[in-house]
């Protein structure tokens, strides 16, 4: 497996990043975090010094042994910080499209591993097409692994089922969070615009 790939796949597994690599991303990441407020109000800083405890309790029951916790709170700091819950509900509601991310790249990992061991199977096997064109293919092994996988497994088939069901999952949360906080900011600006006048 090439180098490029062990990366993706140790980071889709939830290996700690480097952090940018090159001066380009470096410069961009810098020029990114000038934009960061953080919470500015009491309320947003006292939730704020919560997140480590509850993000903490959330990755214990999602975070499998094999993969790293810290790439999961990562993950759910970086949509709290773009989506900006404020509400318990759309607090929760954020938290649940973390924990469909997160488990929708478990599958592409457990999909890629499928893949490798189907494929150092084939490599290893008696290779029909040995003596023929065909193994001047570069995807020959992938392409007898994918068969034997389809013909001999659900695995596939099962993976590619849940995952429809986590990115739908994330898709319908993120609709439904954007709802709730729409109404929620509908609501009170009419509560503004009805409050009395004192003064």
């Amino acid at each position: 497996m090439s180098s490029t790939l062990r990366i993706a796949a140790s980071r889709a597994n939830g290996a700690k990043s480097r952090g940018p690599v090159t001066p380009e991303g470096r410069k961009a990441s810098a020029s990114n975090s000038i934009h960061a407020r953080g919470p500015v109000s009491s309320d947003g800083k006292s939730r704020s010094s919560q997140n480590s405890t509850r993000h903490g309790i959330l990755a214990a029951s999602v975070v499998l042994p094999c993969e790293a916790t810290p790439a999961f709170t990562a993950l759910l700091a970086g949509l709290q910080d773009e989506l900006q819950p404020e509400t318990a509900t759309e607090r929760r509601l954020v938290e649940v499209m973390a924990v469909a991310d997160w488990r929708r790249d478990r599958l592409w990992c457990l999909e890629m591993a499928q893949y490798v061991h189907a494929v150092h199977i084939q490599e290893r096997a008696n290779d029909p097409y040995a003596d023929q064109e065909n193994a001047e293919i570069p995807s020959m092994h992938t392409a007898l692994a994918f068969a034997a996988l389809s013909d001999h497994s659900r695995a596939l088939e099962l993976l590619n089922r849940y995952e429809v069901r986590y990115s739908r999952e994330y898709q319908r949360t993120l609709v439904y969070y954007r709802a709730q906080r729409s109404e929620r900011e509908r609501n009170e600006r009419i509560s503004k615009r009805t409050e009395p006048n004192i003064g």
